[in-house]
Order: C-alpha cells, then sequence, then structure tokens
C-alpha cells in the first residue's frame, strides 16, 4: 500500500511539472507575440470592466439629474454590499475565465510544439494554457480587491475557501465544456460556431457580470439561474461578503456542472485524444 501511494504520488508530481513547464513555454511564446506581453488576457477584462464603470457611472448621473433616480424604501440593490469596481470586477474576473479557457479547448490546440517530447499529451497542453488564464485573472481579481480594500480601508474576505473552489470548479467546468464540444463538434461542425456564439453572448449577458440575482425578479429568475457560470460569479461574491443574498445559487449545482463536463470530456479524450489536435479558426 505504502508502496502505491509512493508511485502515485511520483506520477503526480511528475505531472504537474509537466504542466508547469509547458504553461512557462507557453507563456514566454504569447508574450513574444504581442505587445501586451504575458498580461495579454487580462487586457480585454479590463477594457470591458473600465467600460461598464464609466457607463454605470454616467447612467447614475443622467437619472440623477432627471430626477429619475429617486431611492425606494424597503429596496435592496448591490450598492449595498459592493461597490460598483469590485461587483463588476468579481463578475468580469469568473466569466472570462470560462470564456477563454472554453474558447481556446474548443478552437482546438494552436501550441503543439511541446508535443515533439513523448510524455507531454494534448491534455497537458489544454491544461497548462488553461493555468495561465487562471494566474492572469486571478491576479486581475487580487489587484482589484486590493485596491478597493486600501481605498476604502476596509478589509472584508469571509470566506476565501469557497472563493478558490469557485475558481477551481470553474476552470474544471471550462475544460470539460471546451473539449466536449469539440468532439462533438467534429460530426457537428456548425455546433462549434453556434456555441462561440452563445459564448459570446447570451452566456455574458447571463451571467450575473451586470446584475445581482436577488435583484432579478423571483418569476424570471428560473431563466437565468440555469447557467452555471451565474452561480460560480454569485459564489464568488458571496465569499468576499456572506451578507450578500444569492437566492437559486447552489454550489451543489457548480459542483454537479463541473463533474459532468469533466466526466464527459475525459471518456471523449479517452476515445481519440488527436482530435484536440485540431485547430479551427471559424
Amino acid at each position: 500500500m505504502f508502496n502505491f501511494l509512493r508511485l502515485a504520488l511520483t506520477k503526480l508530481q511528475t505531472q504537474i511539472s509537466i504542466i508547469l513547464a509547458v504553461s512557462v513555454y507557453a507563456r514566454n511564446r504569447r508574450a513574444s507575440d504581442s505587445a501586451f506581453g504575458s498580461w495579454e488576457p487580462v487586457i480585454q477584462p479590463l477594457q470591458l470592466l473600465f467600460f461598464l464603470i464609466v457607463l454605470r457611472v454616467g447612467l447614475k448621473l443622467v437619472f440623477k439629474g432627471g430626477g429619475l433616480m429617486t431611492p425606494q424604501v424597503g429596496v435592496i440593490t448591490s450598492d449595498l454590499f459592493f461597490n460598483p469596481i469590485l461587483f463588476l470586477g468579481t463578475g468580469i474576473s469568473i466569466v472570462f475565465l470560462f470564456r477563454m479557457i472554453a474558447l481556446k479547448a474548443i478552437n482546438g490546440l494552436k501550441l503543439k510544439a511541446p508535443l515533439f517530447y513523448a510524455r507531454i499529451s494534448p491534455l497537458d497542453i489544454v491544461l497548462a494554457e488553461a493555468l495561465n488564464d487562471v494566474r492572469a485573472l486571478a491576479s486581475m481579481a487580487l489587484i482589484i480587491l486590493s485596491l478597493t480594500w486600501f481605498f476604502t480601508w476596509s478589509f472584508r474576505f469571509d470566506r476565501p475557501g469557497l472563493a478558490i473552489s469557485a475558481y477551481l470548479l470553474t476552470v474544471i467546468m471550462a475544460v470539460g465544456f471546451g473539449i466536449c464540444v469539440l468532439f462533438v463538434g467534429q460530426y457537428l461542425p456548425a455546433l462549434k460556431r453556434i456555441v462561440k456564439r452563445i459564448l459570446q453572448r447570451i452566456i455574458l449577458w447571463t451571467s450575473g457580470v451586470f446584475f445581482a440575482t436577488f435583484e432579478v425578479p423571483a418569476q424570471l429568475r428560473q431563466f437565468v439561474t440555469w447557467n452555471p457560470i451565474l452561480h460560480g460569479v454569485e459564489l464568488f461574491r458571496y465569499s468576499i461578503n456572506d451578507s450578500y443574498p444569492i437566492p437559486g445559487i447552489s454550489f451543489t449545482y457548480l459542483l454537479t456542472c463541473s463533474l459532468l463536463c469533466a466526466s464527459f470530456a475525459l471518456l471523449l479524450y479517452r476515445v481519440n485524444e488527436s482530435m484536440l489536435l485540431t485547430s479551427s479558426d471559424d
């Protein structure tokens, strides 16, 4: 039993070392091909964050100036729990994490040079690319949290374990979802194009970046809580401030979706891993 555990631990350490080495190679290659270097994955999320902050502040000023934004007694809004930057930043960090990892998996492997080494498999490259995205977007989230705490002089992070779990489950779900779509898309080419459009639009607009779940009317809430990314976003916000209400949000639902996506992806990958080598730019 001891020998088995030692052998399993050795293989795990080797696998982690391979993924870390490939992630460094991928990050260096991306840095050499981009004017923004290794920070390219956070440029687009930051641009969207800046745009949304300007839009939100502008609309508030317009409505307040026109007398349309009068306080209502008994109405609870997200502003009571988070400032706009932290509210939008936490949502964007989860949504773009899923979007970037899933799209890369759907497109197949663009980085194929490490496959010249026999011990590196296509899945190792997918996980290494995902690790780089996790590092970039987690760094963005921590910077936003740190700046918010610094300027407001208030530190609050009630459930850090839940935040890490929500991040990891989002990554697992994104990798699994992307691989499943890639494999099925080999037989239904239109599926990949449709899913990409959905990722860019429908999932983004129902993911909770712009709204809190409790702000949605109860009769309409069922039409947005089908989206597991929304559960990841709201759980991440709840992990920072556990007085933030999350009706209809379930950690079990997020966990189930992540495990189902990962399970189906591993089964499909086991059948034919060479499909990951397919590259699609449509």
